[in-house]
Order: C-alpha cells, then structure tokens, then sequence
C-alpha cells in the first residue's frame, strides 16, 4: 500500500532523528520498503529537505520561489509544479518543526540553505535575496545533463 505524505515526511524525520544522519540511499530504501517507489521515495526526499531549509532560513526576509523543476538524466524537464501544491512539501512544513534535530540535520542538506549561506559570506542582505525555482533530478544525471539542466535554469532566470 502506497504510504501518505505524512508517513513519508514520519519516516524522513525519524531517519534523520538518529544519532547521525543517514544516507540519501538508505531512506530511500527505507521509503521503498514501506511502499514508495523509487521516484515517489526520491521525491518525497527532496521536498522534505527543500521544507527544512525554508523552515531554518524562515525569517530572515528571503524570498522563496514556490515553482520546482525536475530533470531527468539528460537534463529535460519532466515535471514541474509549485511547491505548495506537493502534499509531502506541504506535510513537512507542517510536521518537521517538532523534531528539531531531525529538521536541522535536513536543512543542512537543502540546496536553499546552501546557496544563501553562500550569499551570505559573500556580503549580501538576506532581505535582498530572491531564490529562483527549486531543481531536483529524478535520475542521477549525467555531465550533459547538468549542463543542460544549467542552461535551462538560466534561461528560467532570464525569463523572469
């Protein structure tokens, strides 16, 4: 039976609850056994960590884009969407803020958090700062698909 967003968002907060944080694979796999499939278990990993990050950085006046793009291996879009319309996205809001640990251990994983503490060092306001859409890959990508992938999300940028 295909698990909910809220068992998906439970069992990614307890991986990350533990001691030390677990690998990407082995949540994944731990989402498989409980009834995802790979894309579903994949997906429902990155929202959780997209979600963390925004929830950590919530507050200091960042402005997030809700839209996300997901790549395939070639660096094609096959999916597209606003954040807020993913149940798992919106679960994790939701839920991780009662397993602080858990959520930090995410965040830390968040491109979002990556990037605006980049920002960050480098002097900017973080009032000032506006995210362009979230990029998840459903396949391990290949060189051309990164820069495929690149090149689209400049040209999303541009368009903006």
């Amino acid at each position: 039976m295909k698990p909910t967003p809220a068992e998906l968002v439970e069992r990614v907060a307890s991986a990350y609850d533990a001691p030390s944080p677990p690998t990407d694979s082995s949540v994944i796999a731990a989402l498989i056994a409980a009834g995802a499939n790979a894309r579903q278990a994949d997906l429902a990993l990155k929202l959780v960590q997209i979600a963390c990050g925004r929830l950590l950085l919530d507050g200091l006046g960042i402005t997030f884009s809700d839209d996300y793009l997901c790549f395939d291996a070639q660096g094609a879009i096959v999916e597209r969407g606003a954040l807020p319309e993913q149940p798992v996205f919106v679960e994790a809001l939701r839920r991780m803020p009662a397993t602080p640990k858990a959520l930090q251990q995410l965040a830390l994983t968040s491109a979002d958090v990556q990037s605006v503490n980049a920002a960050l060092h480098a002097g900017s306001d973080p009032k000032d700062l506006v995210t362009g859409p979230s990029a998840l890959f459903v396949e391990s990508p290949t060189d051309e698909g990164l820069a495929a992938a690149r090149a689209e999300l400049e040209r999303v940028l541009r368009s903006r």
